[in-house]
């Protein structure tokens, strides 16, 4: 299992607290349900320039190898990890 610490990342303003560029730390496709997080992850859509936020419980996504993503960490949370069966 891979595990990353994330940064709490302070602002007075609730929205911009704790976002964390993260990334697929394997070579090879992730499904996100297998993320032990709880928290939505948000991927750029190339294709359309924009960005897109997924739902672990709700979306099926898996990420490709290496691809990046953004978190916005929750309260009591203080790291995300990647389970090898993803």
């Amino acid at each position: 299992m891979f595990a990353k610490e994330l940064s709490l990342n302070d602002s007075e303003v609730a929205s911009d607290k704790g976002w964390n560029l993260v990334g697929n730390p394997y070579q090879s496709w992730y499904n996100i349900h297998k993320l032990n997080f709880t928290a939505p992850i948000t991927v750029r859509n190339v294709s359309n320039n924009t960005y897109e936020a997924y739902s672990i419980i709700d979306d099926d996504y898996a990420l490709a190898p290496n691809q990046a993503f953004f978190v916005q960490c929750p309260d009591g949370t203080d790291n995300i990890s990647f389970p090898l069966d993803g």
